[in-house]
Order: C-alpha cells, then sequence, then structure tokens
C-alpha cells in the first residue's frame, strides 16, 4: 500500500498515548508492558518496607506508582480484555499487598486497605467514564448510536 507514492510499512503494534495497540486488537503487548513497568516500581516498596515505612504510606505509594499504571486508559481496553491477561494484572496488585501487609492473605489485605479487587475498579471506571460520555455537554455523545426505546444504546 502506498500513500503519495511512498510505501508503508506494516506495522505488527506501535504505541499511542500510552497504549500499545497490535493489528489483531489484542490486548498483550499491552497488558506485558504496563504489567512489567508496574512491577518494577514494586521494588520501591520492597525497599520502603525494609526500613519500616508504615502500611498506610506504603499503599499510599502503591496508589500512586504503581496502581496508576496499572488502570491507565482502561476504558479503552478492560472490556476486551481476557481472563488471564486481567489475571497478570490483578496479580501485580496481590505481590504489593503482600509487601504492603506481609502478615496476612490477599482478600484480607484487600479489607485492611479498603480496596476492591482491579477487576472491579476498572468496571467501575468504565461505567463512570460511559455515563460522562453519555451527559448532553459530552463532545464524545455523538459518536453513540441513537438511544433505543428500552433505555439501551444501539440494536439489540
Amino acid at each position: 500500500m502506498c500513500i503519495n507514492g511512498l510505501p508503508l510499512e506494516l506495522a505488527h503494534w506501535f504505541k499511542v498515548l500510552g497504549l500499545t495497540l497490535n493489528d489483531k486488537l489484542k490486548w498483550q503487548e499491552n497488558v506485558e508492558l504496563m504489567v512489567k513497568k508496574a512491577a518494577k516500581r514494586l521494588y520501591i516498596l520492597r525497599v520502603l518496607s525494609r526500613i519500616n515505612v508504615p502500611s498506610a504510606d506504603l499503599l499510599t505509594i502503591y496508589l500512586s506508582l504503581v496502581r496508576s499504571i496499572l488502570e491507565y486508559a482502561c476504558p479503552v481496553w478492560h472490556t476486551n480484555l481476557p481472563q488471564y491477561l486481567s489475571d497478570k494484572i490483578e496479580h501485580v496488585q496481590k505481590r504489593a499487598f503482600r509487601i504492603i501487609y506481609p502478615w496476612c492473605g490477599y482478600e484480607d489485605a484487600l479489607g485492611i486497605a479498603q480496596s476492591p479487587r482491579l477487576i472491579d475498579r476498572r468496571q467501575i471506571l468504565c461505567r463512570k467514564t460511559f455515563k460522562k460520555i453519555q451527559e448532553p455537554t459530552s463532545k464524545l455523545l455523538h459518536l453513540l448510536p441513537p438511544l433505543c426505546m428500552d433505555g439501551y444504546y444501539g440494536t439489540i
């Protein structure tokens, strides 16, 4: 394929605005790069936990430096994420909570941190984003299909 006589190079994946997109519209590369980046930041938590930084402070650092990576632009990719990739992302949070709360299991750590599982947080973030798009002042509202009689968008 050519544009203005210049051949286009075929790319199997590319990065745009921090998201890694591939030619098959799968999220494998995006998740792997995201998990790798977040896992590197877990080192900061390990070092701080060794010098007895309080768990509350470690949690704040996790939320700021790690979870923000794991949720970046999730309304774009969450709904098309297979379970095994979702589990990879959740595993990073499990590792973080093992560092922050070494005396308890994952379920107890979620309770102490008052934090839901990442899959639940992504679902909430997706709903919030969709509700914002549905507002009459949204610049993206025109991209939605017309509202059906039963209150759902598009055809069933």
